[in-house]
């Protein structure tokens, strides 16, 4: 958490969570992309899962690529396509910058670490590895939700959005 909190700062269980659960996808090989609402959250995130014993193994290889608004086009683009095509690169970080446009079937592992404002947002999100082409048979999609009333609070939201969105649809 280089420089961005206290030196004394213990992970939330939030953290230590998503750390175990990437740390088993990432020893199965598969690839993961973690969604979250801030870039600060992705750095800090970032940070944590370097730390990873399983994807340090190559030190010139970049093992947690990053899709936030604030990198370059080019930047963004190097990262998709080494996350896309580069076994090493196991792990893709993205804000909401991440959630249209891009197709990354090749990711079996999705986590929601902040939920988004809005269900069409997650449902963007999701439709990033829910593509035709993909070699997966299934993904598979987490949420953590801490026990935090605003976590909760949330996922309430995202369930009464899609409720509405369904019965719209039909």
């Amino acid at each position: 958490f280089k420089n961005m909190g206290p030196k004394s700062y213990v992970h939330s269980p939030k953290t230590e969570a998503l750390y175990d659960l990437a740390e088993d996808i990432a020893q199965s090989g598969e690839k993961l992309i973690i969604f979250c609402h801030f870039r600060s959250t992705a750095v800090m995130l970032k940070d944590v899962l370097m730390r990873l014993p399983c994807l340090c193994k190559d030190k010139g290889a970049l093992p947690v690529a990053m899709y936030t608004g604030a990198e370059s086009d080019d930047i963004r683009e190097q990262n998709v396509n080494a996350f896309k095509t580069d076994d090493r690169c196991q792990i893709l970080i993205g804000t909401d910058a991440a959630a249209e446009g891009l197709n990354l079937q090749v990711a079996k592992f999705m986590i929601h670490f902040e939920q988004p404002d809005t269900y069409a947002q997650k449902v963007q999100r999701n439709g990033r590895i829910r593509r035709i082409g993909s070699k997966h048979e299934y993904i598979v999609i987490y949420d953590i939700i801490s026990s935090d009333a605003f976590d909760q609070r949330k996922i309430e939201k995202l369930e009464k959005d899609k409720m509405v969105s369904e019965s719209l649809l039909g």
